[in-house]
């Protein structure tokens, strides 16, 4: 493996420089490109110093009152900004060509969370993630209370990634209820049969 330089640098495939993300929210930082190798074919990857190439970002990643919102075109992700401790982490989605936000995220537990940090290790640039990392009061006397959870979009899918860790009661939990705000205007139906 390689080690991920300090400074500014490019990743080349086959000498020619590619987009790449650098996502630092693991135990060691790591080093992402996208590309389609035909079977049969190599490629190489080389690291040198100097400044990325240029690229246009695949997935939007947006802070908005309250929130952080992840865009790849097929659908909106609204995420908690870390400002109220006991949003959820999920508050709402937008599928593509919806007028407004659907569904709704809350916490199932007895537990008061005390804090919400919010990073954006991914941004946006291959793909777009944000870790939420909740505090809540009481748990464990050696670790107390928390749970991490990290939100990914990637570009040209209608769904997340969620990965979650949690240290917290069994039946501590979040949901997210995916009909809350939706209005349905019609109903389709086909009839089966004579």
């Amino acid at each position: 493996p390689l080690a991920v330089p300090s400074g500014p640098f490019v990743v080349a495939e086959n000498g020619r420089p590619i987009a790449h993300q650098v996502d630092a929210s693991g135990a060691k930082p790591e080093i992402w490109i996208r590309t389609s190798i035909p079977a049969g074919e190599s490629r190489t990857y080389t690291l040198r110093p100097g400044n990325p190439a240029a690229a246009s970002s695949l997935v939007r990643v947006r802070r908005e009152t309250g929130s952080v919102i992840l865009d790849n075109g097929a659908v909106a992700l609204r995420l908690p900004d870390g400002s109220d401790p006991a949003a959820a982490p999920v508050l709402g989605v937008k599928p593509a060509g919806a007028g407004e936000w659907l569904g709704r995220g809350v916490w199932r537990t007895a537990l008061k969370p005390v804090k919400l940090e919010v990073s954006v290790p991914g941004d946006g640039r291959l793909f777009g993630k944000v870790r939420l990392f909740y505090r809540f009061e009481g748990g464990n006397p050696d670790t107390g209370a928390w749970a991490r959870i990290d939100v990914r979009l990637d570009p040209d899918q209608a769904f997340a990634t969620i990965e979650e860790s949690h240290a917290m009661g069994r039946r501590d939990a979040w949901e997210f209820d995916c009909a809350a705000g939706w209005k349905p205007t019609r109903s389709l139906y086909k009839t089966h049969g004579s």
